[in-house]
């Protein structure tokens, strides 16, 4: 039997039927992570204006305010993460040697923000 299903609403079924085939919506997984922020610059990354790959992450884009995360490589790239904390999105674009399991690393453009930020224990959706 066919339900229709609310957009943003709660469904307790994983498993749906529309235009007529079964269509399974994953878990995603919800658990807690130490999140910090880093910058461009040299002291997160040791790079400086005009150096080669200055702004650019290990998947090859450009750094964005409210879009780029660094996440552990069990993370793939282009992983949408859900952060309640900020109430936003991010996407997984970036790797750092600090970045291990259960680390996320937020990009802000000002160092003066990501040092405000500090350390925080964080629920991560993704």
């Amino acid at each position: 039997m066919d339900r229709l299903v609310e957009a943003n609403s709660a469904i307790s079924d994983p498993d749906i039927i529309f235009a007529g085939q079964t269509i399974t919506i994953p878990d995603g997984k919800r658990e807690t992570f130490t999140v910090t922020a880093y910058t461009a610059g040299y002291e997160s990354t040791g790079k400086r204006p005009g150096d080669p790959g200055y702004g650019i992450t290990a998947s090859g884009t450009k750094v964005k305010e409210g879009q780029t995360i660094a996440c552990p490589k069990t993370i793939s790239f282009g992983t949408e993460v859900y952060i309640p904390y900020f109430d936003d999105t991010f996407t997984c674009e970036d790797r750092g040697s600090a970045v291990t399991e259960k680390r996320i690393d937020v990009y802000m453009p000002e160092v003066e923000d990501a040092l405000e930020f500090g350390v925080k224990e964080l629920e991560v959706e993704y």
